[in-house]
């Protein structure tokens, strides 16, 4: 069988999503938040700061994901029955460039950058055929019509799309068009002109687009003739791009999309298959040719014989499979009616693993909602359907407020002191005021204020705040680092003093002076210039001494203080 992963450096798509994983995770927060206001050191009185990304899923970095995920989210609650939040839709909408167009995340107050196959952060069509087909489901009809026009006004000169698709960005030799992107325009202009065919008057204008779209995905389907020239079975994997590689992903992807169907569709009957047989007179690109039936043919055989988990790349050559892969490869097997089972349930579990019970990732939980929801339904209803409900609550918590960069201890940690918590940067806004905590050690909680002041009591004790935000979805509460208390400072009422004839051979004493708090515990040490020559309350004064200056120096203690104060000088006679 030819080879069914993507050579390292030749799948464009796949290497952008990895570069995006990658860059994701270099956090944007100061870019996208709005700085605090300054106040003293000792009573920090902020609000957390919160940006215009309320209705925005999840709470990893937008900069390249944002568009698509929250398009996928919104498709998925749409497939599950739910009504979207509106301030999700909002914000897609809000999302959109003045072109029609979408890029991965468009900050607020932002400008979209033209497209640059260079600059990772302009647009795209993979993102604005995803966000086409929620705006679509969604009845954004004006923000849907700019959108397939942007794609319809993009199209490449062999009628599929690019990533980025401005031909001028390439090199003239480099094949322009793949079939991941095509794929999703392909999907996107479907769900448009289904939506479009009901307005008054009706809407065609995108319809000879996604037929071109087809047509074009259908050349990078190969099946060559064999060598007797008399018949062949055609092994269904789809080409990247023209010339290659062979690829899962731009697979299961074309597959689906062939179908004609939306990612809202379903739930799917299953259908009999039988793997179609062609003969060379009778090429696969004539009916009854069903490139999305080879194909979803092509995707059982894959799943069925692989000796470990298909969608798990061991090979270090070749780059990572893409984590909802295994979704888009059971939504191809459902669309087409292709069975066993066994193969859907495969591509299913998969997904289903990817999605772990602490996945936070709307665009994974999206994909395994929209999986579970294309499965057929059943009597009594199977734990894929159970399990969507529960999915959608875990979804829908991803649009509680995100904080990017933590809550702090502002002020000096001293006894006595007065210390705030500094809320830290937080998106996606609140509808109450924050609740702030303190805590000593592990779970000893003092306050529940803003602010506190430390108690003698709290002396060489870890302290750390917590700040709970809360909006309309749910809450967050994020703790900031632990600190040690340190020793309050003592104030010296009345300076330490000399007492008596400062003559040598004499005794002179020392007071310690008047403190607050008062004074529990006291030190003395006695100095010539700098020199330190004796300690204690009395001093006998030496030869050595005569015509020099001595002083005291006392250090007091109490509990959770300390002070240092040093006495008048006196001159030795």
């Amino acid at each position: 069988m030819v080879a069914n992963r993507y050579p390292k450096g030749t799948n464009v798509f796949t290497a952008i999503s990895a570069r995006r994983a990658i860059t994701g995770a270099l956090t944007c927060a100061l870019a996208l938040a709005v700085c605090l206001p300054g106040a003293p050191a000792d009573a920090v009185t902020t609000s957390p700061s919160t940006t215009t990304n309320a209705g925005l899923f999840g709470s990893g970095d937008p900069t390249y994901t944002g568009v698509y995920r929250q398009s996928l989210a919104l498709i998925a609650l749409v497939a599950a029955g739910e009504t979207p939040p509106p301030v999700a839709v909002s914000w897609l909408v809000n999302q959109q460039c003045a072109d029609g167009g979408f890029q991965g995340y468009k900050p607020a107050n932002g400008s979209c950058t033209p497209s640059d196959r260079l600059v990772y952060s302009s647009e795209d069509s993979n993102t604005t055929a995803v966000a086409l087909q929620a705006l679509s489901l969604l009845n954004q009809t004006e923000a849907a019509g700019s959108a397939a026009k942007w794609l319809k006004d993009r199209k490449s000169g062999d009628n599929g799309f690019a990533y980025y698709p401005d031909q001028s960005l390439y090199p003239s030799d480099l094949p322009v068009s793949d079939a991941n992107s095509t794929a999703l325009v392909l999907m996107g202009l479907n769900a448009y002109n289904d939506a479009a065919a009901s307005l008054n008057p009706p809407v065609t204008d995108y319809v000879t687009t996604a037929s071109d779209a087809k047509a074009f995905l259908q050349t990078l389907q190969p099946a060559a003739c064999p060598s007797d020239g008399v018949s062949l079975t055609t092994d269904g994997e789809f080409l990247f791009q023209a010339g290659g590689p062979l690829s899962n992903y731009a697979t299961v992807q074309a597959s689906f999309a062939l179908s004609g169907h939306q990612l809202s569709d379903g739930p799917y009957l299953s259908l009999p298959y039988n793997e179609p047989t062609f003969s060379c007179a009778n090429p696969p690109t004539l009916d009854p040719y069903d490139p999305a039936l080879v194909s979803a043919g092509y995707i059982s055989r894959w799943i069925d014989t692989a000796p470990t988990n298909p969608f798990v790349t061991t090979d270090p050559s070749v780059l990572p499979d893409p984590s909802d892969e295994p979704a888009w490869a059971a939504l191809s097997l459902l669309a087409s009616g292709v069975t066993p089972q066994s193969s859907i349930d495969s591509a299913a579990a998969a997904m289903h693993a990817n999605v772990s019970a602490t996945s936070t990732d709307p665009g994974l939980l999206a994909m395994d909602i929209l999986t579970r929801h294309a499965e057929p339904v059943t009597t009594p209803p199977d734990p894929e359907h159970a399990a969507i409900p529960g999915l959608v609550n875990r979804l829908l918590a991803t649009l509680a407020p995100v904080n990017s960069i933590a809550p702090k201890v502002a002020g000096t940690v001293k006894v006595g002191k007065t210390i705030s918590c500094d809320p830290g940067l937080w998106t996606k806004g609140s509808v109450k005021a924050p609740e702030y905590l303190w805590v000593i050690g592990t779970n000893t909680v003092i306050a529940r204020t803003q602010s506190v002041t430390l108690a003698a009591s709290r002396f060489n004790k870890k302290i750390h705040c917590s700040v709970k935000v809360t909006n309309a979805f749910g809450s967050t509460t994020r703790a900031s680092a632990s600190l040690t208390v340190g020793r309050g400072t003592m104030t010296n009422l009345v300076l330490p003093t000399i007492v008596g004839s400062v003559r040598a051979g004499g005794y002179v004493a020392a007071t310690s002076g008047t403190w607050s708090p008062m004074a529990m515990t006291a030190k003395i040490v006695w100095k010539r210039g700098t020199t330190v020559v004796g300690t204690g309350f009395a001093y006998h004064v030496k030869d050595a001494d005569r015509g020099k200056k001595l002083t005291v120096v006392v250090t007091v203690t109490s509990p959770g203080y300390a002070g240092t104060a040093t006495s008048k000088p006196r001159t030795v006679r």
